[in-house]
């Protein structure tokens, strides 16, 4: 930059000033390319409403009297499947620039940066998989907020609350930045392969790397002709081919190891919408995995909030916090603080209990059996005896 020239994004900025929530929003809307005001509202606004969050992503879109001089995100819109209009935002070209002063490995701008409508539910569903997860800390810390400070001052609980892109416990990896090749070997020959997942998902902390695919059921679980790539079970045996063959047979190196040589764990995860499309999904893999014998961790089909809960409660996020009063059911009765404290023991007891069966499972190569699927309304209601209990005098 020649000295006395302001950079084109100092000029972006002139007259107005880019919190450091705008920073870190930019760089996790990068990461995930495309998130809807709803889910920018969940990081970077949680316990307010829309208003907050459009009203920001309009000055920083150059929308109106105040907008940036330079956009820095872009806005779109798409009708789901309900008919309804939903609002989605993008970064501009100096947006990826302002992310990558704070992200700067996952936050290139992609090859091609538009996607096409029918595509953006299939985005957007992934990407609730990344909302959910950076949120988490934000619920927490809303929560204790809200308990320790008098009602009339609860609207201020959220200030300078927001989700920070350089503390997430995860790394996020959009499809267009990533590539699996492998060779498949069939006949004595040899053929290019390359896998796209949809994301990447990695846990540090637990050295597990989380290869996603979302599966909104526009593909056949079972292939019914001789080559159907888009089936689940397609899917399921290229990325097999990716982590178990061998790339290298002198040094034993596979295509997985040879591309990833961390070490972390690998996995398939198959993200579904509903229940049911899981169960089905994993009813195949198991079918599938009955006749095959590899040493790897078998794909398994989980909904988008099965899969929060399991990552958080393996990276113990997923907790109960308790006070030392008396709790008030709406019925009218009472609990006191030992039941409060038995049922926190228990559903910890029960949930831990389940997490070693689900890794001892997952060792053998076997499909982890699902949590509960009231598991959620009863972590539910143990906050409700939590917040009640802060509420009494």
């Amino acid at each position: 930059m020649t000295e006395g020239k302001p950079s084109a994004l100092g000029e972006a900025f002139s007259g107005y000033r880019l919190q450091d929530r705008d920073q870190q929003l930019l760089a996790m809307l990068a990461m995930c390319r495309y998130l809807s005001t709803e889910q920018i509202r969940r990081l970077s606004f949680p316990g307010r409403t829309e208003t907050p969050a459009d009203k920001r992503l309009r000055q920083l879109a150059g929308i109106g009297k105040y907008g940036f001089t330079k956009p820095l995100v872009e806005r779109t819109a798409y009708r789901n499947y309900a008919g309804d209009l939903i609002p989605v935002w993008k970064p501009t070209p100096l947006g990826y620039v302002a992310a990558a002063n704070v992200v700067e490995a996952t936050t290139r701008p992609p090859r091609n940066a538009e996607v096409r409508p029918e595509f953006m539910e299939h985005l957007l569903l992934l990407n609730e998989l990344f909302v959910g997860l950076a949120e988490a800390p934000l619920k927490k810390a809303l929560a204790t907020r809200i308990a320790e400070i008098p009602r009339r001052r609860h609207r201020s609980a959220t200030d300078g609350l927001y989700a920070n892109a350089t503390a997430l416990a995860f790394t996020w990896t959009p499809s267009d930045s990533v590539r699996l090749p492998w060779k498949e070997y069939r006949d004595g020959n040899s053929w290019d392969r390359i896998i796209l997942p949809d994301a990447v998902l990695e846990l540090p902390k637990l050295r597990r790397r989380l290869f996603l695919e979302c599966e909104t059921g526009s593909h056949t679980i079972v292939p019914r002709g001789f080559y159907k790539p888009g089936s689940t079970l397609g899917k399921a045996v290229r990325y097999e081919s990716f982590i178990c063959e061998l790339a290298d047979f002198d040094s034993n190196v596979t295509f997985y190891q040879r591309q990833y040589p961390d070490g972390f764990a690998p996995e398939v995860l198959f993200l579904v919408p509903r229940l049911e499309r899981a169960e089905s999904i994993n009813r195949a893999l198991t079918q599938w995995a009955a006749q095959r014998r590899r040493p790897w961790r078998l794909p398994r089909a989980l909904t988008i909030s099965e899969t929060i809960r399991e990552i958080l409660t393996d990276l113990g996020q997923w907790s109960l916090e308790f006070g030392p009063r008396h709790a008030r059911v709406p019925a009218g009765g009472s609990v006191g603080v030992r039941d409060i404290r038995l049922l926190c023991a228990f559903f910890d007891e029960a949930v831990g209990a389940l997490k070693r069966v689900r890794e001892e499972a997952r060792l053998r190569g076997k499909i982890p059996p699902p949590y509960p699927g009231t598991a959620d309304e009863v972590r539910k209601l143990l906050e409700q005896l939590w917040k009640s209990a802060k509420a009494v005098p």
